[in-house]
């Protein structure tokens, strides 16, 4: 219990999303977060670019981690959540699927 509660704090410390309660969802995210910290400025901007994301001139490192976390996070959250998420931005939520629960 003590344990879960450590990588629990750990992965919120580094942006996993709490609504994500699948620890092996969480530990993906945690570990592709690290991995996208890890690239150059040059390869994260083609990750950035390859999910097909708008390319703004004066974007940051940082600011394309925080996005493509972001992107991360939507992609295993209960498809309840991310629904909830989508209308709060209103954005279309029609045929989305999360990669965190069977079909």
């Amino acid at each position: 219990l003590l344990v879960d509660a450590m990588l629990l704090e750990l992965w919120q410390q580094k942006g996993v999303d709490k609504r994500i309660t699948s620890h092996a969802a969480a530990e993906e995210v945690f570990k592709a977060i690290g991995q996208l910290e890890e690239m150059s400025p040059l390869v994260i901007r083609d990750e950035y670019a390859k999910r097909g994301l708008p390319a703004e001139w004066d974007m940051t490192k940082a600011d394309i981690v925080s996005r493509l976390t972001k992107v991360l996070i939507w992609e295993r959250l209960p498809i309840a959540d991310l629904k909830r998420e989508c209308a709060q931005f209103h954005v279309a939520a029609a045929g989305l699927k999360s990669k965190s629960e069977p079909e």
